[in-house]
Parts: C-alpha cells; sequence; structure tokens
C-alpha cells in the first residue's frame, strides 16, 4: 500500500518538514529517523511510503516535525494522528493534514486547566 501525506502548512526558506511515527518508514518514533516530506509550494508539503498493510500493523501513529533553519525541531502540538489500516481496503491512501499549531485557540482547551477538571 501506498501512503500519501498531504501537510498544508506555509514554512519560510530554510525550514523542512518530516513525518514520524510508529512504524519503520516512518522512523519508529525515533526522532532522529524521521521521514522528509518534499517542498511542493508556499502552502503545501508532501510525501509518499509503501507499507505492508497486511503485515504487522493494524493502526499506527504519526505527527508532523518542523526543522527550521538553525536546525531546531519542532513537534506538532496535540495528541497523534491515528491511520487504521485494517479497514483499507485500497492500494492507495491519502492524508491531508494541517500542522496543529500550540497557539491556536482551540488549542486552549486540551490544556490541563480544562482536561483536569
Amino acid at each position: 500500500m501506498t501512503l500519501h501525506f498531504y501537510l498544508r502548512y506555509s514554512t519560510k526558506f530554510g525550514e523542512t518538514i518530516f513525518v514520524t511515527g510508529n512504524i519503520p518508514p516512518l522512523g519508529n518514533d525515533d526522532l532522529t529517523k524521521p521521514f522528509e516530506l518534499t517542498y511542493l509550494n508556499d502552502q503545501l508539503w508532501h510525501g509518499s511510503i509503501e507499507i505492508d498493510a497486511k503485515g504487522l500493523f493494524e493502526k499506527f501513529t504519526y505527527r508532523y516535525i518542523l526543522k527550521d533553519e538553525h536546525g531546531v525541531m519542532t513537534v506538532e502540538f496535540g495528541n497523534d494522528r491515528t491511520i487504521g489500516l485494517a479497514a483499507i481496503k485500497t492500494p492507495k491512501f491519502v492524508t491531508y493534514d494541517t500542522w496543529n499549531y500550540a497557539g491556536e485557540y482551540g488549542n486552549a482547551f486540551l490544556t490541563a486547566p480544562f482536561t483536569q477538571v
């Protein structure tokens, strides 16, 4: 199965976007071995990987990482994204995601004052 990752995120020159996850093509959650996406235009990044959907993975998790021009890596805010492979019966799967910015208004409701009441 081919997995296509599309991320809508505006970057500046020198920045790179990566995907990390709990499967080997995405580095097994090792932040030193993420999968690098390719810059398409000022709003979109893309990358594709091949996985054996009938193999060991019933589902997997992933998240995006921004590497700035100085090499500083920032993991996107929030929980990991999950794809359930058991339900997918096609040879190609496409994700269209948007970077989850920690300062986004809606993310305030995911912080401790709201979740630990």
